[in-house]
């Protein structure tokens, strides 16, 4: 028999009869503030159970079902959730900082405000998912799949979204300083006043992408090598900042004629 204490008051939250919580069933439980640090919960049934402001740090959640629950304040920092199921779960300020979260599933989960800083999320599965807010600095997201989420105002210095999906994923106001973008599917992504001095977008594929109001964009690497599907989208002031800057592969491909860009060029002063 296992009780699952809380974390102030060391009082029982739940008894499970098993000697080991490992595949456990426990959808729909009441596990808030209850303590699973370094615990075996693999394989575990989790659904619609909640999880609120527990502490799973270090414990081993790979496979567990978490779909529909309530993670939200949980410290999960250093757990391995690689495989784990989030598909509609809410994780409002979950701290999942260096969680191995490879192939884990998040579907439509709602992660507002979620610390994800040096996790690893590679082949994950986000589509939908709501991550505005969030920190991703660091994060490995190789060939994760980031269709239509909503990543505004995330940070995601740093992170390695290589052959990432970010097919209409809504970038507005992120922070994709230092990112790896190289070979990232970024057709129909809104990249409104996102940041990227230094983002490497060698190879990425884009086409009715929003480029407005996008801070660094002069500085960020290869943007001569991507790969036009269709025309972007590139606003005045952008062009007016650092239309000298960008190189003239990007703005043809991004929509405008040689002669356009003769005009525009001599029209807009360099910034002193």
């Amino acid at each position: 028999m296992i009780q699952i204490r809380h974390r102030d008051t060391a009082e029982p939250v739940a008894t499970v009869k098993a000697q080991t919580l490992a595949g456990a069933r426990l959808a729909a439980q009441n596990l808030s503030y209850g303590v699973l640090e370094g615990t075996n919960i693999r394989n575990a049934d989790l659904r619609g159970a909640d999880l609120c402001l527990a502490l799973g740090s270090a414990c081993d959640g790979s496979g567990a079902n978490f779909q529909g629950a309530d993670l939200s304040g949980m410290d999960l920092t250093d757990a391995n959730l690689a495989d784990a199921d989030f598909s509609e779960a809410r994780l409002f300020a979950t701290r999942l900082d260096r969680a191995r979260l490879h192939s884990a599933r998040f579907h439509h989960a709602s992660a507002r405000m979620a610390y994800f800083a040096g996790a690893g999320l590679r082949d994950a599965d986000l589509r939908g998912a709501t991550l505005h807010h969030s920190d991703f600095r660091g994060a490995d997201l190789t060939g994760a799949d980031l269709s239509e989420v909503n990543l505004a105002f995330a940070n995601l210095d740093g992170a390695n979204l290589a052959w990432a999906t970010l097919t209409g994923a809504d970038l507005t106001s992120a922070s994709l300083r230092g990112a790896d973008l190289r070979h990232a599917n970024l057709v129909l992504a809104n990249c409104n006043g996102a940041k990227s001095d230094g983002a490497r977008f060698d190879d990425a594929t884009v086409g009715r992408t929003v480029f407005a109001d996008c801070r660094g964009l002069e500085d960020a690497i290869g943007l001569d090598t991507l790969n036009h599907l269709d025309h972007s989208v590139l606003d005045l002031g952008t062009l007016r900042r650092c239309i000298h800057s960008l190189p003239d592969a990007f703005l043809l491909g991004a929509g405008l004629s040689g002669k356009e860009l003769q005009v525009l060029r001599g029209a807009l002063a360099r910034p002193a």
